[in-house]
Formats: C-alpha cells, sequence, structure tokens
C-alpha cells in the first residue's frame, strides 16, 4: 500500500504536529497536516524528521490521532547521499 504514496517532505517541529507533503498516485505532493485524511482512507498520525504514519480510516469510523493501528503504514523520505565539496582540513 505504501507504493501509492510517496513521502515528499515534511516540515516537523518540536513546538507543532508537522506537515507532510505527500503525492499519491504520482500527482501533485500536498500538504497534509497530524490529523488530516490522506486519500479518503488514511489519517495521519505523526510526523517525523523524515518519516510520516499512516492510520487507516476503521470501517467507516476515523480513528482519532492519537489512537494506534495495527495497519498503518510509514513512509519515508529516501537517504540522501552524502556529498563531498573536496575541502581538506588545515594540516591535511
Amino acid at each position: 500500500m505504501g507504493g501509492r504514496y510517496t513521502l515528499q517532505g515534511v516540515v516537523a517541529s518540536a513546538s507543532g504536529p508537522g506537515v507532510a507533503l505527500i503525492a499519491v498516485e504520482g500527482q501533485r505532493a500536498l500538504p497534509y497536516r497530524v490529523g488530516s485524511l490522506v486519500d479518503g482512507r488514511w489519517w495521519v498520525q505523526s510526523v517525523g524528521r523524515r518519516t510520516v504514519t499512516l492510520v487507516p480510516v476503521s470501517a467507516g469510523q476515523a480513528l482519532a490521532p492519537d489512537e494506534t493501528s495495527a495497519g498503518g503504514i510509514t513512509l519515508a523520505l529516501p537517504v540522501q547521499p552524502s556529498v563531498s565539496l573536496g575541502i581538506q582540513a588545515a594540516g591535511s
């Protein structure tokens, strides 16, 4: 199910719940806050520094954002390769 959704960015902070930029089926990414409904099927449960956790809407009843669900999915941003600038420290 995670292949249908692509995490393209996050805005997470210690002072708020955060926002995730999620693309559904290759469409333009949209911002979703914690507690928002994604694609009519998933709630945004949490946003981390590089991840977002989605929990399903269950049998027509939405789970509250702080409830847990066994069928949840976690999307992660791809790991960025390290970039070498070719700068050497003094005395090297």
